[in-house]
């Protein structure tokens, strides 16, 4: 099992490593032929939102494996341990919830509409802007993965706590 959640791990950091170094190099290209040619290269600006959204959806993936979101513990941090742990049992299954709903549900949904109700094409790049929605559904299986491995880790540290 640590293999397959260390094989998801690199997959997710190296397909963020390669969009990033995409967008880089696609921005450089259109700054470079702005001021060196006189005119940007058509494409440049939509590839670059195209792989802006993709890189933020898999950091956004690669932050919950790594629970370096945002969090309000304040106040969870002041509980006893009982409390503590009824409080992030909350949150894990709130989180849940949210994950299946956004990006599972809505992600699928959005990208059906896109890609059969109201198809368009993307008019730089050409492509199906379907692809532009693509990354919420498939990022929301990893944050599903990586928020159930997270709640199991923290179940069986409180139970190992416990004992």
């Amino acid at each position: 099992m640590r293999s397959f959640h260390d094989l998801m791990v690199k997959s997710l950091s190296f397909l963020l490593e390669v969009s990033m170094g995409l967008l880089v190099l696609d921005v450089l290209l259109g700054v470079v032929s702005r001021y060196a040619v006189g005119k940007q290269v058509s494409w440049t600006e939509e590839l670059a939102c195209l792989l802006l959204v993709w890189s933020s959806f898999f950091g956004i993936a690669l932050a919950f494996n790594s629970r370096a979101h945002l969090g309000i513990d304040l106040i969870v941090n002041m509980m006893g341990n009982a409390p503590k742990k009824t409080a992030s049992t909350i949150a894990h299954l709130v989180t849940l919830a949210f994950t299946v709903v956004a990006f599972l549900y809505g992600g699928c949904f959005l990208l059906h509409k896109a890609a059969f109700v109201t198809p368009n094409v993307m008019p730089a790049l050409q492509i199906p802007d379907a692809v532009m929605y693509l990354p919420i559904p498939v990022c929301g299986l990893f944050i599903l993965y990586f928020e159930i491995c997270n709640f199991a880790a923290d179940l069986r540290g409180a139970d190992e706590k416990e004992a």
